[in-house]
């Protein structure tokens, strides 16, 4: 095991993920589907996981759950959707969405 891993980390592209779906499949264009398939499934767990937390954010402080931050619980008539909790969702996350990228940087 840990040869293996040591060859798909020396790997040009040094992604091991990609590295095993080439070696798996052996075509450039179908590790290129695969990857692109993670990689758009990835992106829309992403904003799944921002719209449930803006929700429960937005639900926990109408709630009274926090006694300070009474400005997210606005929602503007015209808009019906509370975009304030959702801002703050994704100030929150959106750090983290790139530090845990699937890629290390290149050098």
């Amino acid at each position: 095991m840990k040869a293996l891993l040591s060859r798909l980390s020396s790997t040009p592209s040094r992604i091991c993920s990609f590295q095993l779906f080439h070696n798996a499949t052996r075509s450039h264009a179908a590790t290129n589907i695969i990857t692109a398939t993670v990689v758009t499934m990835l992106r829309a767990c992403c904003l799944s996981e921002v719209a449930t937390a803006s929700q429960q954010l937005w639900s926990f402080v109408r709630g009274s759950g926090f006694s300070e931050p009474s400005w997210l619980v606005v929602v503007p008539p015209d808009k019906n959707l509370p975009a304030r909790p959702i801002f703050a969702s994704l100030t929150i996350t959106h750090p983290w969405q790139h530090a845990f990228t699937l890629a290390p940087p290149l050098r």
